[in-house]
């Protein structure tokens, strides 16, 4: 039973990008020139974008890294009192 609907999604979905397709290259005007601009400066906004936000997650990171040191250790520090302890008194 699973396999039939997936395949009637699958044929819905082809049927769908079928009638789609044609309509989207029916619509497009100008010339192939213009349009292959227009979607290279896409790309070059995209990988400016993409950089910016790069450097925005590294820093980020750092900052992160810098504010829980101290947080990060005296957890590593509990965490050795209570292995410790537990020790102690599994013995």
């Amino acid at each position: 039973m699973q396999f039939s609907c997936r395949r009637g999604a699958l044929v819905q979905t082809l049927a769908a990008a079928t009638a789609v397709v044609p309509t989207v290259v029916a619509c497009s005007s100008g010339s192939g020139d213009a349009t292959v601009s227009v979607a290279e400066a896409r790309v070059t906004a995209k990988e400016a974008a993409l950089t910016a936000a790069k450097a925005e997650a590294t820093a980020a990171s750092a900052t992160f890294c810098a504010a829980t040191k101290t947080y990060v250790t005296a957890l590593d520090r509990y965490g050795d009192v209570l292995n410790a302890t537990r020790r102690r008194w599994a013995t």
